[in-house]
């Protein structure tokens, strides 16, 4: 993705900022310029991000990390102030797309079909009993990210045991700093949906008008990360993710998973930032680096021929091996803070 940026914009002039807590994350590596932070719950962190940003004049910010989005988002209007230019959804759409409760809440106000969902064992259990829903089911994260402290259980004692585990391993994690909810509010139940699975990128423009959707089967997936997948034409997704992107207004793009049983679409995820899937989009001829920016030059750029996809275009992700961050190309570090992250493990 920073490549992309990079191609995009390097012509011109522009450049292309890679922020992380780590020094040994692959995409400081791949930037024009890298920038060691302090983690987003460090209460350094606002004030380094507003100091960078203005003294490198950073024209617009993405953020490909869930459990920084609530911080950022409350420093919208400061970054504004400083001519910098938050690409993340506002306050209610953000909460709809991170909180899978009140996201299930509006989609059935959209009259679309949702996920049979439990905020606790004895909930799934009563409906397991009623023959609402029947084992497997799914105990996640109520704002989940990347796929951590999610269990697939096949009878009661497993839901019993690993929801215990689940709200242990949750306790103090960024997921439950990021919520504000207690540990017991922070992990559901869902049914567990067998079908094909889809990713949709919901393209709309900064002034949050619509402007596409790409569809995306996934072929493969690892680790909750699609790892092939294939741009389909499925004119019933198309207007399930036009309904959405028009109702959320976002900014730029919402990545949305899915997954379609006899017929039926239910909306897993929406992920109110670029995520997995946007390779796979760029990888089928649509331009969506390209379309931000010129956006970011004029909110009402007509880009809408840059943004049709090549049906039936199949990508796979590989592994690139990088260097190790030369010293030299941070420009901006920040001190120490007593939460650095642990050595092994970016964030």
């Amino acid at each position: 993705m920073i490549e992309d940026f990079r191609q995009i914009l390097n012509p011109s002039g522009g450049v292309v900022f890679a922020m992380n807590s780590h020094p040994l994350s692959p995409a400081l590596d791949a930037a024009d310029h890298a920038i060691i932070a302090p983690l987003a719950s460090d209460p350094t962190f606002p004030d380094f991000l507003l100091d960078t940003c203005s003294q490198y004049k950073i024209d617009a910010i993405c953020t490909l990390i869930d459990t920084d989005m609530h911080v950022l988002s409350n420093m919208r209007n400061d970054l504004m102030r400083i001519g910098t230019r938050l690409i993340l959804p506002g306050a209610e759409a953000l909460s709809v797309c991170r909180d899978k409760v009140m996201m299930n809440e509006w989609l059935r106000m959209l009259g679309l079909p949702v996920i049979p969902t439990f905020n606790n064992v004895d909930e799934a259990l009563n409906a397991v009993m009623s023959g609402t829903i029947s084992f497997p089911l799914m105990i996640k994260p109520r704002r989940g990210t990347g796929s951590l402290f999610t269990y697939r259980v096949c009878d009661e004692e497993e839901l019993i045991v690993l929801f215990r585990r689940a709200l242990r391993e949750i306790e103090g994690s960024p997921v439950t700093k990021e919520t504000g909810y207690q540990s017991t509010e922070a992990i559901i139940i869902q049914e567990f949906i067998r079908g094909t699975e889809f990713s949709l990128d919901l393209l709309n423009n900064l002034n949050g008008q619509f402007q596409c959707v790409i569809v995306k089967e996934k072929i493969a997936m690892r680790s909750g990360e699609t790892d092939i997948a294939m741009t389909v034409d499925m004119p019933d997704l198309f207007r399930l993710g036009r309904k959405i992107a028009i109702a959320l207004k976002h900014p730029f793009l919402i990545d949305m998973d899915l997954i379609v049983r006899d017929g039926i679409p239910y909306v897993m995820d929406m992920n109110p930032r670029i995520g997995g899937g946007y390779p796979f989009s760029i990888q089928a001829g649509v331009r969506l680096t390209e379309a931000l920016v010129r956006w970011l030059k004029d909110d009402e750029a007509d880009v809408s021929s840059i943004l049709q996809p090549e049906i039936g275009k199949i990508s796979m992700k590989g592994i690139c091996i990088r260097s190790a961050l030369s010293p030299e190309k941070v420009i901006w570090a920040s001190p120490p803070p007593h939460s650095r992250a642990s050595p092994n493990r970016p964030q």
